[in-house]
């Protein structure tokens, strides 16, 4: 089987978009500079895509998926931690909104989407539309027809 080449689907490609986009983020004002993204990983067979995010710490009560033609949306935000009669010494992360976009090659069924949070990975199974899916015709051998000769 071989699925359709695509540069959205090029490992060169999905660095470079991400890198760009948490650039990119960082030049916001306000609220929107607060945003982080997530990191994922994205596979694809001839049925479904497959989406890996990392989301540790989070539960998820904390977590936003949703879905729109060929775009899936991970969002949420993380929490402060406190701890009574402690102060911080040193912080290095603290509460941040986050939120990541993946708009996949092929449109996908919203209603089949599942979706799992173990050991702080997300694991969504996006299934695509039929029309999305790639059809393989079968050949068949055979002996060629015979022309009619008229009389």
């Amino acid at each position: 089987m071989t699925l359709a080449y695509s540069i959205f689907n090029d490992p060169a490609f999905v660095t470079l978009d991400y890198l760009a986009k948490r650039m990119l983020s960082s030049f916001g004002e306000g609220a929107r500079a607060e945003i982080q993204s997530v990191p994922v990983n994205v596979w694809e067979d001839h049925d479904n895509f497959y989406v890996q995010a990392l989301v540790p710490g989070l539960a998820p009560e904390q977590l936003n998926l949703t879905c729109h033609n060929s775009t899936i949306r991970i969002s949420g935000e993380l929490a402060p931690f406190e701890r009574e009669n402690a102060r911080p010494v040193w912080c290095e992360y603290g509460p941040s909104r986050f939120q990541r976009e993946i708009t996949l090659s092929a449109e996908i069924d919203p209603n089949g989407i599942e979706a799992r949070l173990e050991n702080g990975v997300l694991w969504i199974t996006a299934p695509k539309t039929a029309a999305a899916r790639t059809r393989v015709i079968p050949l068949t051998v055979g002996q060629p027809q015979k022309q009619l000769v008229a009389a």
